[in-house]
């Protein structure tokens, strides 16, 4: 295994589950790392591959072999919602899928898994098995990066100072009137952000905002109800865990995002450089 011994020092029995499972779907995407994989395609710019299926069951089979009455709500499997007020796993078991197949870089794809109860989160866990990075977050015991403490009030706070990514549709059709707003507003010399970037799509790059020495104040999703790009299985995992270290996740009116309604969003470390970005938009 490659978990973190800190992970497990914390004591959390559904936190190592979650890495536990994290860790065999991480296995499965580092042999599936070779030519030849089978792709389908589930719309224009979104792919499928046989590593998305068979990470998704090994994660399924350990949550349910250990919890069995748990809800699971998954990008690959016959999502169960509902229940979501007991208790619940969001699992994405290739995040980042069209980049990992067209070898975007071994920072793009990662295993998210988040466990929410009662409405709060619980516990969060995203790897990068092609870089060996895990970042974690248990409800009250803080959020961590291969045990290094995360404190999102480190980051960018004047988008003046600050790199923003944008996660675009691959399909324009798709894309919102607000992002394109934002795309807009974002590179103007009035009130613009010097570094505006759109990397291959992958949602754990909202977690590249609480690495110190990084500049990457916010992380903008397109997200639309017609075609969702960004689904609870995209949203639990960094939002539980940048949550956790102080940072937030919001939609475009500057409210909490709910990661099972389909609206753009915004990931920040710091509520002020959101609320910048955000005033772009009036």
């Amino acid at each position: 295994m490659t978990i973190p011994p800190h992970l497990i020092s914390l004591g959390d029995d559904h936190l190592r589950l979650a890495a536990e499972a994290a860790d065999a779907a991480g296995a499965i995407i580092r042999r599936g790392k070779t030519p030849g994989l089978a792709i389908e395609q589930k719309g224009f710019a979104d792919l499928v591959s046989e590593v998305d299926k068979e990470a998704d069951a090994a994660i399924a089979a350990i949550i349910r072999g250990a919890r069995p009455k748990d809800a699971i709500v998954s990008e690959e499997l016959e999502p169960d919602t509902k229940e979501r007020a007991g208790r619940l796993w969001f699992v994405d078991p290739l995040d980042g899928t069209s980049g990992f197949l067209f070898g975007a870089g071994d920072d793009v794809p990662a295993v998210l898994i988040a466990l929410r109860e009662g409405g709060d989160y619980r516990l969060g866990v995203v790897h990068f098995p092609l870089t060996g990075e895990w970042f974690y977050a248990a409800a009250s015991k803080g959020a961590y990066r291969d045990g290094e403490k995360l404190d999102a009030t480190q980051s960018v706070s004047s988008l003046r100072e600050a790199w923003v990514a944008m996660n675009a549709y691959g399909d324009a059709q798709y894309e919102s009137a607000g992002f394109a707003t934002l795309r807009r507003e974002l590179r103007s010399a009035a009130r613009g952000a010097p570094l505006v970037t759109t990397p291959p799509p992958h949602s754990g790059i909202a977690l590249r905002i609480l690495e110190p020495g990084r500049r990457l104040g916010a992380v903008i999703h397109d997200n639309a109800p017609q075609k969702v790009k960004q689904g609870p299985w995209d949203i639990a995992a960094p939002q539980a865990i940048l949550e956790e270290a102080g940072g937030c996740f919001v939609n475009f009116s500057g409210g909490r995002v709910d990661p099972f309604t389909a609206e753009p969003m915004l990931a920040c470390g710091r509520r002020e450089l959101a609320d910048e970005i955000l005033s772009l938009l009036q």
